[in-house]
């Protein structure tokens, strides 16, 4: 793997990719990027109160883009050819492994790719499984069409699209006023509490969202 290059805002743990590469992950390294090859086996089971989803020894080949900057998520693809591309992949092949705030959250907490695996790339593949096996996944998903405005009402208890653009706004601009939901109450005793779980994900990222929660407000 030689020796890898990690400035102070990446994301990647030099600890985690030895890990990965112990559990014999190919590891290349470029100027911009960590490009991570290998395999991912699927023994997991999940239980439900109408039954038990059981997936086991099946394995999927995957490659995984890993930028140095801050402000990206690692890119995932499948290379051994299973995943159908209508089952949640973007355009260029990508795989939709969730919603992308909430991969934000934990990726940018852990800062770690073996995490990033198991909560992310594993379960992909097991819902997949499970609605080949089953028919049906395990568990719902935020749709693709209206994930951020779903995520938002989730985090903050809000259904107003208009009240939901003003929380994130004033906590971008960190403003000492009263909350937008009316309660009276400063922001920052009030919904400024359940939104700052975004703490750790980058200012550019929250920006964009908030300029989509405007444009359906």
């Amino acid at each position: 793997m030689g020796e890898i290059k990690i400035n102070k805002q990446t994301l990647i743990d030099i600890y985690d990719l030895k890990k990965l590469k112990n559990k014999g992950f190919e590891i290349k390294e470029t100027s911009k990027r960590i490009i991570i090859i290998g395999m991912i086996k699927i023994n997991h089971s999940y239980e439900t109160d109408s039954m038990i989803y059981t997936i086991k020894d099946t394995e999927f080949k995957i490659k995984m883009i890993v930028s140095k900057k801050r402000d990206e998520l690692p890119k995932v693809f499948e290379l051994s050819n299973k995943i159908p591309k209508e089952y949640h992949k973007y355009f260029n092949e990508e795989l939709c492994l969730g919603y992308p705030l909430y991969l934000w959250d934990i990726y940018s907490q852990n800062k770690s790719l073996e995490v990033f695996i198991n909560k992310f790339i594993i379960p992909y593949f097991f819902r997949f499984c499970c609605l080949t096996v089953y028919n049906h996944p395990p568990v719902g998903e935020y749709s693709h069409a209206n994930g951020t405005l779903e995520y938002f009402k989730d985090i903050l208890g809000i259904n107003q699209k208009y009240i939901i653009a003003s929380v994130l706004e004033l906590y971008l601009l960190d403003k000492n006023v009263s909350c937008p939901c009316e309660s009276g109450l400063p922001f920052k005793s009030c919904h400024f509490q359940k939104i700052n779980i975004l703490k750790s994900i980058p200012k550019s990222i929250l920006r964009k969202k908030l300029e989509f929660l405007k444009k359906l407000s």
